[in-house]
Order: C-alpha cells, then structure tokens, then sequence
C-alpha cells in the first residue's frame, strides 16, 4: 500500500513538471498558433538571476518586457503593462560560423500556456544569437513572436 501511495504521489509531482516542459510524448504534427505580440528587439545577458529585456512590443505588453535569464522553458515574460505570460517550447542551439551570431537559438513549438491577458495567446517563435559573453540578441532581420 506504501508503494501504491508513493508511486501516486511521484506522479503528481513529475506530471505537472513533464507537462511544462514543452514537450510531449505524442507526436502531434498541430503546429501552434500565430502569435499575437511581436517584440522586435531582445537584449540582455542569457545568465542565471540577469535580466533579458524585450522591447518595441505590439499588442496589451506596455511596449515592453522582461524575462528572468537563462532564457529556457518554461519561462514567464513580465511586461511593462503589469501583466505576465507564462510561455513553454523546445529550443534548438547551433554554432554557426557568422561571427555576428556564433550561436542561435531556435525557438520552436512554443506556446503561450497562461497570461493574465487573455488577448495574449497562441504561438511562440524565434530566433535569437548568443556571443561567446552570453550577450543575448534577437537574430538580424527577425523579431519574437509570443
């Protein structure tokens, strides 16, 4: 009976965690949906305990916002406005050979799982650089979409 309640109770914990993750045991081909806020500019140190700044941000985000680094799933944007959105995706990082961008960070499959604006919703997509400082930049020519 000891394990049956043991076994229960790591469940309980492992199960929500699993389910933040980002990723799934299925193999669902549903891609997300678009993003309703753009950021065009993201800054910052991709660090524990730094901040990564999101700013020039459409949509109910005050224009800005900030994220607790490492930039990793799950993650939880505070924007400008008060508000919060909590965000899961998998990411992949790649060394490239542009000098400008020595390693990307694709972010792929995200989505917006709570916000406390409802308007705030659907898919999560990027692509961000990190130098050999950690310094974290949004990918010349793109923006972030939550």
């Amino acid at each position: 009976m000891r394990r049956a309640i043991a076994a229960l109770l790591v469940m309980s914990v492992v199960g929500p965690a699993a389910a933040c993750s980002g990723s799934s045991g299925s193999s669902s081909t549903t891609a997300a949906p678009a993003p309703t806020v753009t950021c065009r500019t993201v800054s910052g140190t991709d660090d524990v305990g730094q901040k990564i700044s999101l700013s020039d941000c459409s949509g109910p985000t005050g224009g800005a916002g900030t994220i607790m680094g490492p930039f990793g799933s799950p993650t939880v944007i505070h924007w400008a406005s008060g508000g919060t959105t909590q965000l899961v995706f998998d990411s992949n990082m790649q060394r490239t050979a542009n000098p400008t961008c020595p390693t990307q960070l694709t972010v792929m499959d995200g989505r917006v799982v709570a916000s406390s604006d409802a308007a705030i919703a659907g898919g999560v997509r990027g692509a961000l650089c990190i130098d050999a400082a950690r310094t974290i930049s949004l990918l010349p020519g793109t923006s972030l979409g939550v």
